[in-house]
């Protein structure tokens, strides 16, 4: 009876430590997390938080579209980077679908990613001179986007404030 008891409250503890180290992990990680985290980096307004990519994903876009076109029109800019901060599959969609919508205004649309430290990316970001981020919720860390907004500055190319970046946020269940 006593080494059930033990085994039981071992357990137990053992439940409670794993979910205070998920929890302190969590609280402390340098990830960005949601768009609120975006935000407090004073970004002016992200994108949108994509949720369930895919669905309302056009509606989405022609909102966004809305403010790339007027913000185009107002820097007279031919064309616009998106630039990937991770290079994986659901990066690419968002980027390959918003390219396209960029395309149907009549707004040349460039996509790379690792402008850090891939020549052809960063040139076609300073070609175009200006720059939306693409970045992924839960993957990106904050050092991440600084380093992005350094090298943005350093090219003298236009991070633009009012987009600030595209976030991806991942449901359970959605690839």
């Amino acid at each position: 009876m006593i080494l059930i008891k033990y085994v039981l409250l071992g357990i137990i503890f053992g439940i409670v430590i794993a979910f205070a180290a998920i929890l302190l992990r969590y609280i402390f990680g340098d990830r960005i997390q949601s768009e609120r985290d975006i935000r407090d980096l004073h970004f002016k307004c992200t994108w949108e938080l994509i949720k369930n990519w895919g669905k309302d994903i056009h509606r989405d876009l022609t909102r966004s579209m809305m403010d790339v076109e007027l913000l185009a029109g107002e820097r007279k800019a031919a064309g616009l980077f998106l630039n990937m901060l991770f290079a994986d599959e659901q990066s690419r969609k968002v980027a390959e679908d918003y390219k396209t919508a960029m395309e149907a205004a009549h707004i040349t649309g460039m996509i790379g990613s690792d402008v850090y430290s891939n020549a052809e990316s960063l040139r076609q970001m300073m070609e175009s001179g200006f720059c939306i981020l693409i970045i992924e919720a839960g993957k990106a860390s904050y050092k991440d986007v600084e380093q992005q907004i350094q090298i943005c500055t350093r090219f003298k190319v236009e991070l633009w404030m009012h987009s600030g970046g595209i976030t991806i946020r991942r449901f359970r269940g959605i690839k």
